[in-house]
């Protein structure tokens, strides 16, 4: 069995990762690429960290299991299907469904803190950073919290000024320099998406 291409693809919150990982997901089938999120991997909400406002700080490496992560990528390369409950955030309204991983020739990883454990870095053959403008990524957290995770404005502005923005500057920012390839995403980042999804192409092919 030829070795997966692990393709890792970080960037601030509101940078566009997850429209990118769509529209991966809509070029590709299952069994081209598999689709493995960080955001999968929180902890539960009793043992994450409460900042002196009184709110959870989920920007941290320590509020996900990173190393279950890490384990279960490795089992993707080596050929296993990985089974887990989908992260919810706050909406306790919506009903965790059973997440299920496929291994595929190149697996695709998105997240804030692909890069903070050298053992998972190592395994990363190509890696990506989404870049947007600081007020557009607001914007964009704005509307995906006050949708998706019943968040409210003051708990979302505070959100990132305390806890999105530190994390960046300490964990993500200076990845721009470091990475492959960076992805603009500020009016729109097709020209960069036809590049990925040109690399994603070559590599299915190369494993046929």
């Amino acid at each position: 069995m030829k070795k997966a291409t692990i393709i890792a693809i970080t960037g601030g919150s509101g940078s566009g990762k997850t429209s990118v990982l769509k529209s991966i997901r809509t070029n590709f089938s299952m069994e081209e690429v598999c689709i493995i999120s960080q955001d999968d991997y929180y902890r539960s909400r009793s043992v994450q960290k409460m900042d002196e406002a009184g709110y959870l700080n989920f920007d941290i490496p320590s509020a996900l299991d990173l190393e279950a992560f890490e384990q279960d990528i490795q089992r993707l390369v080596e050929g296993q299907v990985i089974r887990r409950p989908a992260y919810v955030f706050n909406n306790e309204v919506q009903q965790a469904s059973e997440l299920v991983v496929k291994p595929a020739p190149v697996i695709v990883l998105e997240g804030l803190f692909l890069f903070t454990n050298t053992s998972l870095v190592q395994m990363i053959d190509y890696s990506i950073y989404m870049h947007a403008k600081e007020d557009l990524k607001l914007i964009r957290r704005i509307k995906r919290d006050l949708g998706q995770r019943n968040y409210d404005l003051d708990e979302i502005l505070h959100r990132y000024q305390n806890h999105v923005m530190p994390s960046y500057a300490t964990y993500i920012r200076h990845l721009r320099e470091r990475v492959d390839m960076v992805i603009n995403n500020n009016d729109s980042y097709q020209k960069g998406l036809d590049v990925l999804l040109a690399f994603i192409t070559a590599k299915t092919r190369l494993s046929v």
